[in-house]
């Protein structure tokens, strides 16, 4: 090591004979830098699989929140607010019962389910207890039902949904928050709901709503008319089983034709033929992109080996427990259809 030293400093020349062996010049090279291997088929990779990847996880998240979350906390909500009282009395003196003798929790569930299916199947108390903000339809209906609990901050929140809906985005929350108070009174709507979206679409409110922004209304295929948003089936309407009308003669683009409640599935109504869509039917079916259907490798994107890793990898998960959680939802609609056939004001 010595000899190697003085010669580097001394006789540079004479360095290669000194080190015959090639893997001491390894010694002089930085540490090597490893990189992930390109899963195969990423050649085929397009953009548009990881457009369609991310639609599903936005999918799967409405699903998990406005049929689970939402709904749970509305329940918890109605009964702690007493807006019921027999409903909150029976739920106090089950805890209490409970709390005094733990012993009966486990006996008395099935007796809690069979309650709680009894209070789902019937439409009026249902529509009471998830009488949300997030939940409630985007039609006249809605609009009287947010103005029945006299809450100013609900009932703005429920515009704001409107508005985004029907193609607008609200800059200022608080201008609505002010305006929803001149919405109800007493109880009851102050206004129409058609006068209501005139008002929202006037002139003196461009201040804080811009029309120019969200995505367009959704339109009726037969008259043109500006679809209402009904929901996903938690909040139940006149008629709880429909069937999606599609957007031509293929049908409807997520085979939703059968005559069902479709629970956890966005629908949509024209107000004047009566006809339903779902979510993706009513805005003309699947949107593609020529430009994102081209593989990445063939428009010189090709920094993109962490992402293809990404989708190819959570995929089939994100599918699969999108197909669990709509198959749950389908048990759910059987079991809390409406107690007669054609009975929805029970």
């Amino acid at each position: 090591l010595r000899k190697i030293v003085l010669a580097a400093v001394l006789w540079p020349s004479t360095l290669p004979k000194l080190c015959a062996d090639p893997e001491w010049f390894a010694c002089c090279f930085p540490l090597p830098v490893f990189m992930e291997a390109v899963p195969d088929g990423a050649s085929e990779f397009r953009m548009s699989d990881a457009k369609d990847f991310y639609e599903s996880c936005m999918r799967l998240k409405d699903i998990l929140y406005f049929n689970a979350l939402i709904p749970a906390l509305s329940i918890g909500l109605h009964v702690i607010s007493w807006q019921q009282p027999c409903l909150s009395l029976g739920t106090l003196l089950y805890w209490w019962a409970v709390c005094l003798c733990p012993a009966l929790w486990w006996p008395s569930l099935p007796l809690l389910l069979a309650l709680c299916i009894a209070v789902l199947r019937r439409t009026k108390l249902r529509n009471a207890v998830m009488a949300h903000q997030e939940l409630v339809p985007l039609t006249p209906q809605g609009l009287e039902v947010l103005a029945a609990h006299r809450n100013s901050q609900r009932m703005a929140t429920w515009l704001k949904r409107l508005v985004v809906d029907r193609g607008g985005w609200v800059s200022k929350t608080t201008e609505m928050r002010l305006y929803a108070r001149t919405v109800h009174r007493s109880g009851k709507p102050t206004m129409s709901f058609e006068k209501l979206l005139s008002e929202l679409k006037s002139k003196d409110k461009a201040a804080w709503i811009n029309w120019q922004t969200g995505d367009r209304p959704k339109k009726c295929r037969c008259n043109n008319v500006t679809l209402e948003l009904l929901g996903s089936g938690i909040f139940r309407v006149d008629e709880a089983r429909w069937s999606c009308a599609g957007v031509g003669k293929e049908g409807c683009a997520e085979e939703h034709e059968k005559l069902s409640t479709h629970l956890g599935v966005r629908r949509y109504r024209c107000p004047d033929c009566k006809l339903n869509f779902c979510a993706q039917c009513a805005v003309g079916g699947p949107q593609r992109n020529l430009l994102l259907g081209l593989p990445i490798q063939s428009l010189g994107l090709l920094k993109f080996e962490k992402l293809m890793a990404f989708v190819n990898t959570y995929d089939e998960a994100v599918e699969d427990a999108m197909q669990l959680a709509m198959t749950f939802l389908g048990i759910v609609a059987r079991v809390t259809e409406p107690a007669e056939e054609g009975d929805f004001s029970r």
